[in-house]
């Protein structure tokens, strides 16, 4: 469809691809990254915590159109996406420093900020009953809580007994769910947008039956001042013409009464005249 919004939900996805790549890199000693771009992978690991979320939400703006339906809200979000962008740099600063527990802390309380604020987005975008825009919220929901879950439940002491499994698999899952209801949200764009043309094509037609049902009344109007012209105002005309050649060779007492006609005739002519000028009128 060669829409902007999708170029912005693969580079989302490239994210996530990367992410899960250096996780298996850490989690399973499987070096694959690091013979292709060693000396970054560190580096990533952070950053793809938080830059997927940048990708995210440009990609919902475009989709749901937020520029033009909620502008005021649009650049809200934009400001969102700079600090998000800028708190990624920072995180790229702090990993030469050598202080993982300072960048532990610091992308923790960023990614619960932005837990936070992307459930107030949540329900802003639900208050304004769009069913399109609920496919959307639902997959976020499932992402957003994913990761959050994910980073936040190693810091509560009493679950990290039951953590027996690997955390990254609560971030796939709600992934899986967010990738599930977002393409059935682009089923039910594709349906919207094809009934959307439909209609338009439907009101076209109408529109065209009606200009057509016009344009004969129209004609049947000019058809019928036409007539009238011919049989009321053509047929009094010739009778003038008439009248005035029997008076031109009768005598002056015949002459008088044929002009009489004349005056009457032409009387009658001009009230039909008004009637007609009347009926035309754009008035």
């Amino acid at each position: 469809h060669r829409r902007k919004e999708y170029t912005y939900y693969f580079f989302y996805l490239l994210c996530i691809l990367l992410y899960f790549g250096v996780r298996l890199e850490f989690n399973l000693r499987f070096d694959f990254l690091k013979l292709y771009i060693p000396g970054i992978v560190p580096y990533m690991n952070d950053v793809l915590l938080i830059l997927p979320f940048f990708f995210y939400l440009r990609f919902s703006r475009y989709f749901i159109g937020t520029a033009e339906l909620y502008p005021k809200m649009d650049k809200q979000i934009k400001i969102a996406e700079y600090i998000i962008l800028a708190m990624a740099f920072i995180i790229v600063l702090l990993i030469p420093l050598d202080q993982p527990y300072l960048g532990m802390i610091v992308i923790t309380i960023f990614v619960q900020l932005l837990f936070l604020y992307s459930i107030w987005l949540i329900r802003f975008f639900y208050l304004r009953r769009n069913k399109l825009i609920r496919f959307l919220l639902i997959a976020s929901v499932f992402a957003v809580t994913g990761h959050f879950l994910a980073i936040t439940l190693p810091l509560i002491p009493p679950v990290v007994p039951y953590l027996t499994f690997d955390l990254l698999n609560i971030t796939m899952i709600g992934l899986a769910f967010e990738i599930f209801f977002f393409n059935t949200g682009l089923g039910y764009k594709a349906k919207f947008e094809q009934e959307e043309k439909l209609k338009a094509q439907a009101e076209v037609i109408n529109q065209y039956a009606q200009n057509q049902k016009i344009q004969l009344q129209l004609e049947g109007m000019r058809d019928k001042i036409a007539n009238d012209l011919h049989d009321d105002v053509g047929s009094t005309l010739s009778s003038i013409v008439l009248y005035g050649q029997v008076a031109l060779k009768s005598d002056q007492e015949k002459s008088k009464s044929v002009i009489e006609k004349i005056i009457s005739s032409s009387q009658r002519m001009m009230e039909s005249m008004s009637d007609i000028v009347w009926a035309i009128h754009s008035r």
